[in-house]
């Protein structure tokens, strides 16, 4: 009963705002402002792009995205994005995100929902698990996080977390292969409550070019809130961005994670994806900390066209002691850049990536961090 209604709550709160985004008049681009306010609202609408994404988790990925983005006069620009994807490995899915200002950037709404139904391969725990073992398991899972934020000063925010993860089924393919951990086996749920803090003084937040973003965040799971495990998650994302000259622009990012209790093995940190240690399967390795680091460095030599290298170090480990210089994952690559809009110059994003042996290849809209 409690998860239904925290359901019905964050479903109400997700089509109010929406209902907000849709009277208001939708810009035809997302656009984003770094202390410059404009009063006007742009001609706008509402607007789909399809989605074609390449990743070796999910294979050729199709969908759909419908965006609206708004702006109050005295706020930064608002939007509100919806996606439906399928993809080549038979899986769904679902997301709804949505980035709300209000009282003159005073306050910030940030909500995300994500529905997966997504067959994944899990390689077991720890930072050194062999690729033989892999186990291919179905999932169907729903995610709900929600951050409010109060503005303390310019670019600086401080707020509160709900975070819930419904696991409603997991099912391993293969008895023979690797078993999964007796915490979270069979699924389940979990609640937590937190408090975090948000640093953003990007000048463009789909693809920086100078300024700092900063988020922090420890979120507690707990019986007491609904939550079928006991545990802390903490993490901490910092990224900087530095034009070198007018065409070049070098941008890094840190990236901790940290769960401390009774961690359902889908809740802990996992390294690998499309956007962190490109070159290695998402979740390729997981344990209950991780800590990674990636640097990119981005040349622009036209109006629409861009040419990237990157690389990264990383590691997951069972307690934070071990994290240290031993057997630390590394990745490296090349990108093209295809810019597809004007104002707030989003690309399309083509990686090359190699790690552990492997190489990888990557479509997708927006850069990487």
């Amino acid at each position: 009963m409690k998860k239904i209604y925290f359901l019905f709550f964050v479903w109400y709160l997700s089509f109010n705002n929406s209902a907000m985004a849709t009277i208001q008049l939708c810009s035809n681009s997302i656009i984003y402002h770094n202390g410059t306010i404009n009063d006007t609202l742009p001609k706008s609408r509402i607007f789909f792009v399809p989605v074609i994404t390449y990743a070796p988790e999910t294979n050729v990925a199709l969908g759909i995205s419908g965006i609206c983005s708004y702006q109050k006069p005295s706020s930064d620009t608002s939007y509100l994005q919806l996606t439906a994807i399928y993809t080549f490995n038979q899986q769904t899915i679902l997301d709804a995100a949505l980035r709300h200002y209000f009282h003159n950037n005073k306050n910030l709404l940030l909500a995300n929902t994500v529905y997966k139904n997504f067959p994944e391969y899990f390689y077991g725990l720890g930072n050194t698990t062999p690729d033989s073992l892999s186990q291919l398991i179905s999932t169907h899972s729903l995610r709900v996080n929600i951050e409010w934020y109060q503005q303390i000063k310019p670019y600086w925010y401080v707020g509160g977390v709900i975070n819930m993860l419904d696991y409603f089924s997991i099912h391993a393919n293969d008895p023979n292969k690797i078993p999964l951990p007796e915490l979270g086996n069979s699924g389940g749920y979990t609640l937590g409550l937190g408090a975090s803090i948000l640093h953003d003084n990007r000048d463009n937040a789909f693809n920086a070019t100078k300024g700092w973003y900063l988020c922090a965040n420890v979120v507690s799971f707990n019986q007491q809130f609904g939550s079928a495990y006991n545990f802390v998650k903490s993490n901490v994302d910092a990224r900087y961005y530095f034009r070198t000259n007018s065409k070049t622009v070098l941008a890094g990012q840190l990236l901790y994670q940290g769960n401390s209790g009774n961690v359902p093995f889908w809740q802990t940190a996992a390294l690998g994806g499309s956007n962190m240690m490109r070159g290695l399967y998402a979740g390729r390795y997981r344990d209950n900390y991780l800590l990674a680091a990636q640097s990119e460095w981005r040349y622009q030599f036209s109006k629409k066209w861009g040419f990237t290298t990157f690389a990264a170090l990383g590691k997951v480990a069972n307690t934070m002691n071990e994290l240290d210089l031993d057997n630390v994952h590394s990745s490296y690559g090349i990108g093209f850049r295809r810019r597809i809009t004007k104002n707030n110059k989003i690309n399309i994003r083509i990686d090359v990536a190699r790690s552990g042996g492997a190489t990888n290849f990557y479509v997708n809209l927006a850069e990487a961090f």
